[in-house]
């Protein structure tokens, strides 16, 4: 899968290649012409002159299967067109990898072209189709993100930096200079979503009762930025990004009021201890 503004299926090709049994290939994508792409981009490889000993291509390959899948008789190794006009494949192991390389080679040699006619119901991935998507992420570094937004925020509005040493201490935080022990950054532990949606990104800056705070939403996730002693001389300011990319603005009083109220008794993590690294979503 692809994941930007919209998810979309990546293409890709799969061939059975079972030994002492009949090879068999299937196709797969949004439409014929990502297929067609892919079969391209690796004939192109296979055109350009090399010399005596240069490899023809280099290309990922992937045996990290979760082991449903692997021990699933219809998983059947694969060669995946990634953003970027890259290729990757996907098998049980080595030894199958080579054995999917052999028989796609042949195609990729010979004269077949994906017909756009024939396309049918079968190579098309259809909508509620399930799949288990594993995200393996440093939660960390999505914390500084928050923060840099945060104080990147506060420093063009105000024109001044944080009390005492908290300015130099946030930005060795944001270059990941700092210790995490006691990093400014807290996370809510319930997420409103794990689906991007059209609610926008929210970032609001507030002077609370326990000092100058920032609170971020990105995607459903809420921080909170501490930003040290209370400045008596600043008002509440919020900003709106659309997740659509298409700009930021100045949040209304109503917007900054809501987002204040939305996170009013929000429990945020006051001792940071790294989760696991990978989490699993529910099946989409």
């Amino acid at each position: 899968m692809s994941a930007g503004e919209k998810m979309s299926s990546l293409p890709y090709i799969e061939i059975k290649v079972v030994p002492d049994e009949a090879a068999e290939a299937r196709i797969r994508g949004t439409a014929p012409a990502d297929v067609q792409k892919l079969l391209d981009t690796f004939r192109g490889f296979l055109k350009v002159k090399r010399g005596p000993g240069e490899l023809v291509c280099e290309l990922t390959v992937n045996t990290d299967l979760d082991p449903k899948v692997s021990a699933d008789p219809e998983f059947w190794p694969r060669i995946i067109m990634l953003p970027g006009n890259r290729l990757m494949i996907r098998a049980r192991d080595p030894e199958e990898a080579m054995r999917f390389n052999n028989v796609f080679m042949h195609i990729a040699l010979s004269e077949f072209q994906v017909d756009a006619d024939a396309w049918g119901s079968g190579t098309v991935i259809k909508g509620g189709t399930e799949h288990m998507i594993a995200l393996n992420y440093d939660p960390q570094c999505v914390k500084r993100v928050a923060a840099k937004i945060a104080y990147g925020l506060y420093g063009a509005i105000s024109g001044d930096g944080l009390d005492g040493d908290f300015d130099g201490e946030m930005r060795q935080y944001i270059l990941g200079n700092r210790d995490s022990e006691n990093e400014p950054v807290k996370e809510a532990p319930e997420r409103g979503t794990f689906t991007t949606n059209d609610d926008p990104h929210c970032i609001v800056i507030s002077s609370e009762p326990d000092g100058l705070k920032a609170f971020v939403r990105l995607y459903g996730l809420h921080l909170r930025v501490d930003f040290g002693p209370k400045k008596t001389d600043f008002s509440p300011f919020g900003v709106i990004c659309e997740i659509n990319g298409s700009g930021m603005r100045e949040a209304s009083s109503e917007e900054v009021v809501t987002a204040l109220h939305e996170v009013t008794g929000m429990p945020f993590s006051h001792s940071w201890k790294k989760p696991p690294q990978s989490s699993t979503p529910p099946s989409l």
